[in-house]
């Protein structure tokens, strides 16, 4: 991924970007040529040609004017499509990669690739191309402008020009680390403002509400002294292209009277000159600085290419459980872990049966629902699904027969219908079957609009049960037979949690492990098994 790859990609668009660039310094240029022609008639006192030349340069402004319109519309629908294109580009990296490798940093980070650094590329990458496109037609129709007079301003201005060239290379490294240094504030400021405001309701109830104040304008003022730096790199660098452009618009015009002077060009070529000067060593200190800022969004790709797909080499298929899934000899120790969280551990979990697994919190029950369910891969021993090795079969495949129900499972922020579906096909029969094997038939004919009721985000308008139904819902409407609740009903009232636990383990075509810190007395005799973590497993 990087900029030429959405520059190629939309080739045709941005060939139509080109010629809008070119138009804009055609009608510039004869608009200058025309003037310079009315102020010479004007200094010979001809009033006929001053107005004849005039008004042709009017006509030709119009026409600046309408190139203006075209680029502020055209040039922003195609920078549009570039985005749009780089976004679903880097959802396509994100969705490739296995469990571990997506969580090895947090959502807001990757909320701050699809919006900061999307700002980031825009400002200066595909709009800083666009004002080097503008720059090159700028400065090829005014060398041609200087040429219409005298073939030797052109070869001062070049030679002012490569001067002018020279400047930008001296900040093209420091611009690249302060960029990426911009970034990395980015992500930053974005995973801590959605730390605390997610801790909103704790700091309300501890009246605390002031820290949320405090955090985000520190947060926001670290940013700022990284924007600051940025900027400040930035700014010495054009503000050096503009002061030798600016020196060097001084000379061509002073060169210019001289011709004038020698009755080499006409009075009115000063004023057309040094326009063609300006836009000239603007374009080259634009193209220059332009060129280093850009080259200075290298990292931001660089940090995208460096997501791996899931290097999962599994391709065997598995179907419907029929034997058992096992653990054996399994260790796993997390990242930077001093200390392993499960060492050849054993678990044996037949088909159709009941299992509840207990414990204090740090004895690796979650870790042992992700790995039995494909997400945990750097582990030590063997899983096997109805005897296969866990490492022969393709990640999906094993996805496809599980259920796993968390404390809080996420709703999006959709229709009922699609936080069941989540956009897949089913019939009305099959949508029907999962609402009644979730314990949802009831509580969507309750709602007014059915399965069509809009769910705010994070289900905040559905009960703590009903939000694990619709969890149960969508994982049931699959097929799937196998149910990992991980602490699936903590979060929820006595009635709530028994009415969903009563339910499963009712079912005889469901393997289900739930994992617990405290597994109800009621329940406890129709588990098949019930394991204790830190006893001797078999």
């Amino acid at each position: 991924m990087n900029l030429s790859r959405y520059i190629k990609q939309f080739w045709l668009q941005n060939i139509g970007v080109v010629l809008v660039e070119v138009f804009k310094s055609v009608t510039d240029t004869v608009a200058n040529i025309l003037m310079a022609n009315a102020l010479t008639a004007l200094t010979k006192l001809q009033a006929h040609e001053f107005l004849v030349w005039s008004a042709w340069a009017v006509l030709a402004y119009l026409g600046g004017a309408v190139g203006i319109y075209l680029e502020i519309y055209y040039v922003t629908h195609v920078i549009y499509l570039m985005d749009t294109a780089l976004r679903r580009d880097i959802g396509q990296k994100l969705a490739a990669v296995n469990y571990e490798e997506y969580h090895r940093q947090s959502d807001s980070v990757y909320v701050s690739w699809l919006t900061n650094d999307i700002t980031q590329i825009n400002t200066y990458g595909f709009y800083n191309l666009v004002d080097i496109f503008s720059a090159i037609s700028d400065i090829v129709f005014a060398l041609i402008g200087l040429l219409y007079y005298r073939y030797s301003l052109v070869l001062l201005t070049v030679m002012l020009a490569v001067v002018m060239l020279v400047v930008p290379k001296l900040f093209g490294q420091p611009v690249q680390k302060r960029s990426q240094a911009l970034s990395a504030a980015n992500e930053q400021s974005m995973n801590q403002f959605s730390d605390i405001l997610a801790g909103f309701d704790d700091l309300l109830m501890l009246n605390l509400r002031q820290r949320i104040v405090e955090k985000i304008a520190a947060s926001s003022t670290r940013f700022m002294h990284a924007t600051d730096r940025h900027k400040q790199l930035v700014g010495a660098m054009v503000g050096s292209s503009a002061a030798i452009g600016n020196l060097s618009q001084v000379a061509v015009m002073g060169f210019t009277g001289y011709l004038a002077f020698q009755r080499l060009v006409p009075i009115g070529a000063i004023m057309a000159t040094r326009n063609f000067a300006e836009s000239i060593f603007t374009g080259v200190a634009n193209a220059g600085t332009l060129g280093i800022v850009t080259q200075g969004l290298d990292p931001l790709f660089a940090k995208y290419n460096a997501l791996t797909p899931d290097p999962a080499k599994g391709q065997g298929m598995v179907g419907p459980l029929r034997q058992a899934l096992q653990m054996n000899q399994v260790s796993f120790t997390y990242p930077d872990a001093q200390q392993p969280t499960l060492a050849d551990f054993n678990l044996t979990l037949g088909a159709g049966k009941n299992y509840a697994l207990v414990g204090p919190s740090g004895q690796g029950k979650t870790t042992i629902i992700n790995l039995l369910a494909g997400n945990l891969t750097q582990y030590k021993g063997t899983l096997r699904f109805d005897g296969q090795d866990y490492r022969t079969i393709a990640p999906q495949a094993i996805r496809d027969q599980i259920v796993v129900l968390n404390q809080i499972p996420f709703i999006f922020n959709d229709t009922l219908r699609q936080n069941i579906t989540l956009g897949r096909e089913f019939t009305d029969q099959q949508l029907q079957t999962a609402l009644t094997e979730s314990g949802l038939a009831d509580v969507v004919a309750k709602l007014p609009q059915g399965l069509d009721t809009l769910l705010t985000k994070s289900g905040r308008n559905l009960s703590g049960g009903q939000r694990q139904r619709v969890a149960l819902a969508r994982g049931l409407i699959g097929g799937r037979k196998i149910v990992f609740m991980d602490e699936g009903t903590a979060s929820l009232d006595e009635a709530a949690a028994a009415q969903i636990e009563d339910s499963l383990l009712a079912r005889a075509d469901v393997t289900l492990l739930m994992v617990t810190h405290h597994l109800r007395n009621e329940i406890r005799p129709q588990f098949d098994r019930v394991i204790t973590l830190g006893e001797e497993q078999d």
